[in-house]
């Protein structure tokens, strides 16, 4: 599940992105497309079917015992879940994407986000999601795994150039230092034999250039994270769980006396 500031559903329907476009001659289109044609160049490898997967789930949903094998993940769902809860701010936005049958989303409290956007590739399961109340919900009919930025360019030079102008020339310590022009020329010819299609928009003939963003989130250890006592240090006993209200009652009048008498 992924969390957003901005949605970015289009599948990630329609991304919220930024466009800084500086060089429009160069840089004709930015968007984000969603492909429910299972069909793949042949000079792409294909690992999975998806199409065998979109059936595969379509059986399942439309079983009546379905709930019966939802336990595995209906903890994974919560478990995730949880995780989300310990983020201390309120998201306006986020998507489920391949929400299945809502396994994250139904433990999803309105207190941490206002609108959820489901995402997966079969209908019956998105209309069997169901969700707590107070949370605006959008539904969406994708699959994610084909979720692509795809950037239309008149050519492989044009993205030679702009790829020069983020800085995202290759690096590699073993790289050849030199990239000849023919070399170059013949790249583009043939690219643009294998990919180059007509822009409706422009007429011209386009080849993509596809970018799959991947987002990471990461926590670093700070030193005044707290820390767990010394092993024998502790005042309750976790055989007191069961009256942890008490506990606190008598912690709060504690330092309610303590601070009466400074």
């Amino acid at each position: 599940m992924s969390f957003v500031n901005t949605v970015f559903i289009s599948k990630r329907s329609t991304f919220s992105v930024i466009r800084i476009i500086k060089n429009i001659n160069k840089i004709r289109h930015f968007s984000v497309t969603v492909s429910n044609d299972q069909k793949k160049d042949d000079h792409t490898m294909q690992v999975f079917d998806r199409n065998t997967k979109s059936l595969q789930r379509e059986r399942a949903a439309a079983a009546k015992d379905a709930n019966l094998y939802d336990y595995l993940k209906d903890e994974i769902g919560y478990r995730l879940a949880d995780r989300v809860f310990d983020i201390k701010r309120k998201f306006k936005v986020a998507a489920d994407i391949g929400c299945s049958r809502g396994y994250v989303s139904k433990h999803i409290s309105p207190e941490c986000i206002e609108e959820l956007i489901l995402c997966d590739m079969n209908r019956v399961n998105l209309d069997s999601v169901q969700v707590q109340k107070g949370i605006k919900v959008k539904k969406q009919v994708l699959d994610e795994e084909q979720i692509e930025a795809i950037i239309k360019h008149l050519g492989v030079l044009s993205i030679y150039a702009n790829i020069a102008g983020m800085a995202e020339s290759n690096a590699a310590l073993n790289r050849s230092l030199h990239l000849h022009r023919e070399t170059q020329f013949a790249a583009a010819a043939i690219y643009q034999q294998l990919y180059g299609k007509i822009d409706p928009e422009t007429g011209k003939t386009t080849v993509p250039a596809t970018f799959q963003i991947i987002n990471m989130l990461g926590w670093k250890p700070h030193p005044k994270q707290p820390k767990p006592l010394e092993r024998g240090t502790g005042e309750v006993s976790l055989k007191d769980l069961y009256k942890l209200d008490e506990i606190i009652k008598e912690v709060k009048t504690m330092k309610s006396d303590d601070d009466q008498k400074n």
